[in-house]
């Protein structure tokens, strides 16, 4: 697991501020103020009065008090700057101190006084061993926040969380909270070998426990299922431990989820009819998974066009199925959702009007959804105004819509939309969308200490593409005619819906498209898909892209609860990094490409071994073309068919 998922980066000085400035509030001192103390405080209370006021209340016929009174003197010294008048109460207060705890106190003046003076390293040395004796709560607390503070200033982060697992117990509230983050921070800036080898006690050792948590979150953290395990099985060996109180980094959210794993799944595919294909491009996904994983999970399909979904519902309960993966057709998981299933669904599909439950997941490869990525992927790359090209279809409205609302939630503005109605109107609408006229007053002037990051055209800097595969290859050549190549043109993106990837031909009008695709089809699980064309020779294109979506929802059987409970968490899939929001949908993280001469690869990824492999299924025998420095005028296609496909 990514560990800045569960904490962030601890800054030396401000956990050293926050120590020294009072969040730990009761154990920090500050300068004199107009505040008297009632009785006789400890000596290491609050400092409120100057120190001749505490001088004044010495009184030689109680000794006791009067050490403390100067102790309290010497203190107020140094809040206002005089630590040579500290160091004289310190010698005089050396021939009074008689019992232990009274020199253990001193020992605490002294670190102080030397620390004033700007030795560090002797304060330290002076901390560093606390007497055994029995010191009141405000001097341990001042020792150990003193002690953690100059221990992180000598980058000494283990000590400095042993001083702060000492000083727990003191604590209440808001400051135990505290105390508890800043123990947390502390402990993940260290390896999982570091972690271990600090373990020199047995649990129920708080320091070990603390350890021990730290570092099976290392260790498990990208498997949920087995990080639940692991928690449970940690607050067995440390039932009283008091992190238990306050678990950090959302760690208490995952202790709550019960050890409840599936032991048989219902699959609700379509196996035969005009879906047949699709369906069993899922199911061969999902019979890989069931065999990589070791077959724990017993799988039964049951085929949604030959069925009713109640009579499937009802014989998977008579068959033992504990959860439900699909079905894939919207009316179908609609159908299933009115039933109010008392087991965990994964459905495929996403609905309308999702019904929602704690037992409901939503996992689909909608364009909507990918257009909703697209957007906060081209803000987190530092795009200012993106234009959206669309069809006028369900899809396409329904994309505009997704892509819309999520830039508008990530940037506060608005995309620039462009639509048509068929692929003649493709041209005019191109040219009028690049006209700057949409763009008019929608810009942020660039700062003048700000450079643009990315090339503009009319206010434009990206185009976003929801298309066909046909109308991608019309969109994009216009795109090229109409703005300026001598800056690089415009940055050109879109979905794997966009182009195809099962394709033979070389097309050079959609080099340089930025395309957003699964990790499995832009190189990142090359050892399944050796695996897979060997086994289903037959799966390219759309339905490889429905083999990964059947195995990574049989992935997920197992870790949904946890996913769900903890949104930080996420796991590497075929079909992209996965996690699931509180309502229960899959979120999907895909991985981006650019086209090349038939080829589409992800920059992040090395250079394929030759230059003649096949990442989108082309074929090795064609000939690229070389690009042209300048675009033409597109061709009209004769093909006025559109290739829209049916939407599952």
């Amino acid at each position: 697991m990514n560990l800045n998922r569960f904490t962030k980066q601890l800054s030396v000085t401000r956990l050293a501020g926050i120590l020294l400035a009072g969040i730990l509030v009761t154990a920090c001192a500050s300068g004199p103020g107009s505040e008297e103390p009632k009785g006789v405080p400890s000596p290491f209370s609050r400092v409120t009065k100057e120190a001749s006021w505490y001088l004044d209340q010495v009184d030689d016929q109680k000794p006791q008090d009067a050490f403390t009174w100067q102790i309290l003197a010497a203190r107020s010294y140094l809040a206002t700057g005089k630590p040579a008048e500290a160091a004289k109460l310190l010698k005089a207060l050396r021939k009074q101190a008689k019992s232990a705890a009274q020199f253990a106190q001193l020992q605490l003046l002294e670190a102080h006084v030397v620390l004033a003076k700007g030795n560090a390293k002797g304060a330290l040395a002076l901390l560093g061993k606390k007497p055994a004796t029995k010191l009141d709560v405000d001097t341990d607390k001042d020792w150990y926040l003193q002690r953690a503070a100059l221990q992180l200033d000598n980058k000494d982060r283990f000590g400095a969380a042993k001083s702060l697992i000492a000083l727990d117990p003191l604590l209440q509230e808001e400051a135990l909270k505290e105390n508890h983050r800043q123990i947390w921070v502390l402990l993940q800036g260290m390896t999982p070998a570091t972690l271990q080898s600090l373990q020199d006690a047995a649990p129920p050792d708080v320091t070990t426990g603390w350890l021990q948590l730290a570092e099976l979150v290392n260790q498990y953290g990208a498997q949920p299922d087995q990080l639940v395990r692991q928690l449970h099985l940690w607050k067995r060996s440390f039932p009283k431990h008091p992190a238990l109180g306050d678990m950090p980094a959302g760690l208490d959210k995952l202790l709550e989820v019960e050890l409840t794993t599936p032991l048989q799944a219902a699959v609700m595919l379509p196996l035969s009819g005009n879906l047949a294909v699709q369906g069993q491009a899922i199911q061969n996904g999902i019979l890989m998974s069931y065999k990589q994983s070791g077959g724990q999970l017993k799988v039964k399909f049951y085929d949604t066009q030959a069925h009713a979904i109640p009579a499937l519902y009802s014989q998977a309960l008579k068959d033992g199925a504990d959860i439900i993966i699909g079905p894939l057709l919207k009316d179908r998981v609609q159908e299933l959702m009115t039933l109010k299933p008392t087991i965990p669904v994964l459905a495929l599909n996403e609905i309308d009007k999702p019904v929602t439950g704690d037992k409901y997941y939503y996992f689909s490869l909608s364009a909507a959804s990918d257009a909703a990525q697209a957007a906060r992927y081209l803000h987190e790359q530092g795009y200012r105004q993106p234009l959206v090209l669309a069809a006028q279809d369900r899809i396409g409205y329904a994309s505009v819509q997704s892509f819309d609302k999520a830039w508008q939630e990530a940037s506060g503005g608005r995309a620039i939309i462009a639509t048509f109605g068929g692929r003649q109107e493709i041209e005019g609408m191109v040219r009028s969308a690049l006209s700057g006229k949409a763009a008019a007053g929608r810009i942020q002037p660039v700062a003048s200490n700000e450079a643009e990051q990315h090339n503009t055209f009319n206010g434009i800097d990206a185009a976003y593409i929801v298309g066909n595969p046909t109308e991608t290859r019309s969109i994009k050549p216009y795109i090229d005619f109409n703005v300026s190549q001598a800056k690089g043109g415009l940055a050109t993106f879109t979905a794997a819906r966009g182009y195809d990837s099962a394709s033979r031909e070389v097309l050079p009008e959609l080099n340089g498209l930025h395309i957003s695709d699964m990790p499995l089809l832009l190189g990142h699980n090359d050892d399944i898909l050796q695996q897979v064309q060997v086994l289903w020779p037959q799966l390219q294109g759309d339905n490889l892209r429905l083999f990964a979506m059947g195995y990574d929802a049989f992935t997920l059987t197992s870790k949904l609860q946890q996913l769900r409970a903890s949104p930080s968490l996420s796991l590497s899939g075929l079909t992209g990094q996965i996690s699931v929001d509180p309502s229960g949908v899959i979120l999907r993280q895909p991985v981006w490409g650019v086209y090349n001469n038939g080829i589409v690869r992800d920059g992040s990824l090395p250079p394929p071994a030759t230059d003649t492999s096949n990442q989108t299924g082309t074929s090795n025998e064609a000939t690229p073309q070389p690009d042209a420095a300048t675009p033409e005028q597109p061709a009209a296609s004769g093909d006025n068919t559109d290739q829209q496909g049916q939407a599952l």
